[in-house]
């Protein structure tokens, strides 16, 4: 019964015409939500997503011309981000599309005001982008829902683009988009194209391929940043550790789309691809020493050990220590992990120009 009372709110709502009957609804039925968040782990999945759904409807549906409505919609994304997110953990909802959403909605909302610093810390944007920025979520959701999730993607991407200290999850932003369009559904595709086309960044890419539209713009994103170099590590660990992660089948509509090249998809060719693109626009880079954190950041993510104060060439060059060795005998061929291992031998070659070749200028 509850389930039914907390969807149809909604509706409700959407069919209120005058702010003067909006407003004590909203209040009302946010402070019973807010009045019982203790009681939350008592309440089944069906009825916290019910309430989450309620949440994000309000936050989509207040209007913003109205100062209480304004600040309804505040303490909306105040309590999401300081109370439910916090209590995610204890009541297990931390994975589930709608509190994911609600997530996404209530970050992206508070932090267009630039004023709220005290609830959106580094810990708190760190932990966000951790939770929402994951393509495997992304890529299963239905349609219209996904669509609403790609439009707070597209706002967490303009809320963290100009600035340094959110570095790493920008980087995280790009390497879930970068695996939304390589997801082997073709709306999916398509709907990441879209979303990596309609940023406001300029790009000259001349190569208009999907990939090289992101990679253009993701350079053009950092290239002034304090360390560009550290763009040389997000390529290469693109490069080598996303394999595992793309396979790519032709649907129904590729058969027939002249658009699509299979081969584009192929996990080496992506490789080849982000390897060309660093070789190209990165060379001024490759020497610089990499800031410990950016060393410890690859570390964490490669599950490698690499010492600190090195340049990226180094790291390419001390990284071939990790990377398996084949004999291509019958047991190497039988061996579970074979695929695996012969792609990561595979990626690392195309880097063995930047492995062989030493900086002459120092």
């Amino acid at each position: 019964m509850q389930i039914a009372v907390w969807s149809i709110v909604p509706e409700i709502i959407n069919e209120v015409k005058y702010s003067d009957a909006l407003v004590p609804i909203l209040n009302y039925t946010f402070n019973e939500i807010r009045n019982s968040i203790h009681c939350f782990h008592k309440y089944s999945p069906e009825l916290q997503d019910s309430m989450f759904d309620f949440l994000y409807n309000s936050l989509m549906c207040i209007n913003q011309v109205e100062s209480s409505d304004f600040m309804r919609r505040i303490d909306i994304c105040k309590f999401v981000l300081n109370e439910i997110r916090l209590k995610n953990n204890k009541n297990g909802y931390c994975e589930r599309d709608c509190y994911l959403r609600l997530l996404g909605k209530s970050y992206v909302t508070l932090a267009s005001l630039n004023k709220y610093e005290e609830v959106i810390n580094l810990e708190c944007t760190n932990d966000v982008y951790n939770s929402f920025c994951d393509y495997l979520w992304i890529a299963n959701l239905d349609g219209d829902f996904r669509k609403s999730v790609f439009e707070i993607m597209k706002n967490l991407f303009l809320v963290c683009y100009k600035r340094e200290e959110y570095q790493y999850v920008q980087i995280q932003w790009w390497t879930t988009v970068l695996q939304l369009l390589l997801n082997n559904n073709s709306k999916v595709r398509y709907e990441t194209f879209l979303l990596v086309d309609h940023l406001p960044v300029h790009c000259t890419a001349i190569d208009c391929s999907h990939l090289n539209l992101l990679l253009s713009k993701f350079f053009q994103c950092n290239i002034r940043n304090t360390h560009p170099e550290c763009m040389c590590i997000a390529l290469f660990y693109w490069s080598i550790a996303l394999l595992d992660n793309i396979d790519y089948e032709m649907d129904d509509t590729d058969v027939f789309n002249k658009c699509t090249n299979y081969d584009f998809f192929e996990p080496v060719e992506v490789s080849r691809i982000c390897a060309e693109f660093l070789i190209e626009n990165m060379k001024p880079y490759m020497d610089i020493i990499l800031p410990d954190e950016t060393i410890d950041w690859i570390n964490s993510l490669l599950n490698v050990e690499f010492q600190k104060s090195i340049s990226f060439r180094t790291l390419v060059r001390n990284y071939e220590s990790y990377v398996p060795i084949f004999e291509n005998k019958l047991h190497d061929i039988l061996n579970p992990t074979y695929k695996n291992k012969l792609l990561q031998i595979l990626s690392y070659e195309q880097y063995k120009d930047i492995k062989c070749t030493y900086n002459t200028s120092t």
